[in-house]
């Protein structure tokens, strides 16, 4: 469990437990995503790839994720490497 910081900033608190929060979300999901074999960030760019319409370039799936397109090419080719996916994105 997190240590429950004192901040006589609001701003400063409300950032702790954000911060806090995304973490716990993120732990969360590694080990749901782990079960099956892929990382937290294989599962947002297979997410990305089905609901985007049509053919799907690196940087629309990065402008979907909030990402930039070279991490995008990264986690598409360690994908592809390890079997997960064919190379589905049109580069």
């Amino acid at each position: 469990m997190p240590v429950d910081f004192k901040f006589e900033n609001p701003f400063m608190r409300l950032w702790l437990l954000l911060h806090q929060t995304y973490n716990s979300i993120s732990k969360c999901e590694d080990n749901v995503f782990s079960k099956y074999g892929i990382t937290t960030e294989q599962h947002a760019v297979l997410m990305a790839i089905h609901h985007i319409q049509g053919p799907v370039t690196p940087t629309e799936v990065g402008q979907w994720l909030d990402r930039n397109t070279n991490s995008i090419s990264l986690i598409v080719e360690r994908m592809v490497k390890l079997g997960l996916m064919r190379n589905l994105l049109r580069i």
